[in-house]
């Protein structure tokens, strides 16, 4: 969240060096938050969101020693119902869900001029 704040005061910042210039910022952590939050209604297995599909060990399912795509270590059979793919990496579904909001949300902010 810091980092977020110190990036937006350098966006105003170059938005005043280049005031002919779109810039556009939309903040990962808070798009990450609401698709924790709104689980239940994408498809998300709730007793899997805080759960690695692919992974080995422990109450998330990862092992940084036993990672996705070491010998032994198999993909959940339904990815579609978790977030996180190996603990790293969101799934499909799960970026799908976010890329869909950030342009929902950046859309408005692009000035076309024809």
């Amino acid at each position: 969240m810091f980092h977020n704040e110190l990036l937006q005061r350098a966006i105003e910042e170059l938005k005043i060096d280049y005031p002919n210039t779109v810039i556009i910022y939309d903040d990962y952590y808070n798009v990450f938050t609401w698709v924790l939050s709104q689980a239940r209604f994408h498809g998300f297995d709730l007793n899997s969101v805080q759960k690695a599909c692919c992974g080995a060990g422990g109450s998330y399912n990862l092992n940084p020693r036993k990672m996705c795509g070491a010998p032994g270590i198999f993909a959940c059979p339904n990815p579609y119902s978790y977030i996180s793919w190996d603990g790293i990496h969101l799934t499909q579904h799960a970026h799908k869900l976010m890329a869909e909001w950030l342009i929902r949300s950046i859309f408005p902010q692009l000035q076309f001029q024809i």
